[in-house]
Parts: C-alpha cells; structure tokens; sequence
C-alpha cells in the first residue's frame, strides 16, 4: 500500500482466525519466513516433487499447535529414555516399551482397530507427544513429525487403516528419538543412506517384541524357511493390532522370510491401504482428533486458569464460538463412544 492505513484490531483477529495465525503477524515488517519442516525421508520418486499446498497447511497447523503449547505449557516434559546413540533399533524399541511399562496383556487384549488406536495414542500423549490426525494424501506424505526441544507432535493420516495409523506413529517415534524429524511415505525403497528402514524396523520390534512375537510364531503355524499361510499371518496381524505388511516385516527381520520372499509380498500390495471407512462420523471428536487431545485439554486447562479467552480456544483450535461448549462437552466425557475419522 503506498500510504499507511488504519485497520480496526477486530478485522485484523477476524483475518489471523481464518489464517490461525496470532494477529501480530500483520505488524511484521516482512513476510514470514516459510516454515521448516525437518527432513524430506521420502522416496527418490516423491522426493522429486515439491510437498503440495495441502501438505505445507497441515506441516504449518502442526507447527502452530507446537508454538501454541510452548505458550501455554511451557514446563512439560518428554518422558523419553536416554538412547546414548543406540544403533539397534531392537534395543533402542525395547529400552521405549520399558520406559513407557508397555503391557504386552492389555496390548494382545486390543480386538478393534479404532480401540488400537486409541490406546496407543493415550500411551504416546501421556509421554508428552502431541498426536493429530489430519487428511494427509497418503500416496504423497504418509505421516511427519516435528520436535522443537522438549515439545514434539505426530501428525498421521485419517486416510489410512487404524493399524497403519499406529504403524506410523511409532515410525515417527523413532524420528523423535533419533532428533531427526520430517516427512515420510514409509515406502521401502528409500533413498540411500536413509534412516527410513531403521526406523520401519523400530515400529515393527515396538508394536512386536521379540520375545512375545517368536512365542506365538509357532501356535500359529508359521514356521522359518516356509512360506506363511496368509490366515495365520492375519492372526497374527489381529492379535498384536499391525497391519499384515507390518507382520511380514517383522518376519522378514526375524529371519523367518527371505528378503527375497519379503519384496515379492512388498511389491505384490496395493501401494495405498483404503480407509477403513465409518459412516457419518461426529464433527465434535474429528475436531479433537485434528488438534489432539492432549493439546485440546491443555487449551481448554489455559482457559480454566484464565490464560485464555473463550474467543482464543476458538481461535487456537480452529472453532466457532458457538461450538465450544459442546466440543468441551465431547472432549472431557471420555473415550467411551469415539471413534476416529
């Protein structure tokens, strides 16, 4: 603008809300710089295209909710074990699940996808991870993860099975140990160097611990050197809450399959898992689901403490005012009835 004007402060709110951006952004001198997202552990093929604009929205909403958490709980702490830069991701999955007390018998005792899923969510929020679920294009970025010192934040894709969704969480936690965070597919074939199959390898010795998995192997007829009969594998893949490919990996590492037996399975799937699709859904828990519930009671725990206003929660968690009592209704009344996007 050639001349200065003058802007009522409730316009410039009205514009950072659509934004969710602090309304101080339009009093910077420059534009922003663009937000960093870590590292790009894609695929050569992805890695030659530039992440699409709905990608670099959802990387900019999961950067606000970790600046927005800075703010407003400044003094919590990730409950991470030290990995003294352990190079098996065997132990460093084992030294994790300790850390945590994992219960491998509520674990085995999971028979719902969604139940899954929400267990192993409450597991990585309580540790101090922000999770959020986000309409990711799966064919182009899978899951991200971003850690800014001692806050750092998941973000998986609502178009993907609930057990693929868990796979990916615990993929990203191996970015988070290892402070080396960014975009990912989880495709196999990543670029060399990367630390992509380290951290597949992760998610698979987490979600099936060594021990407790080749325990079971045999009961289920799977047996080394044959190939596996494919109900067992889902057995298999029903008991531990993983997707099929995520048993065979876990096979595959274990030496009960070949590498050679493993890529022909690999390249035999569908590139993307459809989703596990729930009719209607409820916009009051898809809402907690994008944000997280972690960072939505600590939003609504702000206001309590009069930190907040009721137009910030709106603000911050992307809402109407009109629907904040009934999101702070569905959020504080439990896990009973959710279900995921």
């Amino acid at each position: 603008m050639a001349n200065d004007s003058e802007i009522e402060l409730a316009v410039l709110e009205k514009m950072a809300k659509i934004l969710r951006k602090p309304w101080t952004v339009f009093l910077l001198d420059k534009p922003e710089e663009p937000i960093g997202y870590g590292q790009d552990h894609r695929t050569v093929l992805n890695n030659e295209h530039r992440l699409s604009p709905e990608v670099a929205r959802i990387l900019e909403e999961a950067n606000y909710i970790l600046d927005v958490a800075q703010e407003i709980s400044p003094d919590s702490r990730l409950n991470l074990p030290a990995i003294e830069h352990e190079k098996d991701p065997e132990k460093l999955a084992a030294k994790l699940r300790t850390c945590w007390g994992v219960s491998l018998k509520d674990q085995l005792n999971l028979n719902d996808g969604y139940k899954a899923l929400r267990y192993w969510k409450s597991i990585v929020q309580e540790a101090g991870i922000y999770i959020s679920e986000k309409s990711l294009p799966i064919e182009e970025v899978r899951a991200f993860s971003i850690r800014k010192g001692d806050k750092a934040i998941v973000v998986v894709s609502t178009n993907d099975h609930p057990y693929a969704r868990i796979f990916s969480i615990f993929h990203e936690m191996c970015h988070i140990l290892l402070k080396d965070t960014g975009v990912c597919d989880l495709q196999e074939e990543a670029t060399k160097g990367s630390v992509e199959p380290f951290c597949n390898q992760f998610a698979a010795s987490f979600l099936m611990p060594k021990k407790e998995f080749t325990e079971l192997v045999a009961p289920y007829g799977i047996q080394t050197g044959t190939a596996p009969n494919p109900a067992d594998i889902g057995n298999l893949s029903r008991a531990f809450s993983v997707s099929r490919l995520a048993v065979y990996t876990r096979l595959k590492n274990l030496g009960y399959i070949s590498q050679i037996e493993y890529s022909r399975i690999y390249e035999g799937r569908g590139r993307q898992q459809p989703k596990n699709k729930r009719g209607g859904g409820n916009y009051y828990l898809s809402t907690i689901n994008s944000s997280g519930r972690k960072f939505s009671e600590e939003v609504f725990g702000a206001h309590s403490e009069g930190r907040l206003s009721y137009n910030d929660i709106g603000r911050v968690l992307g809402v109407a005012t009109k629907n904040i009592g009934k999101l702070r209704e569905t959020l504080f009344a439990g896990t009973r009835n959710e279900s995921t996007n």
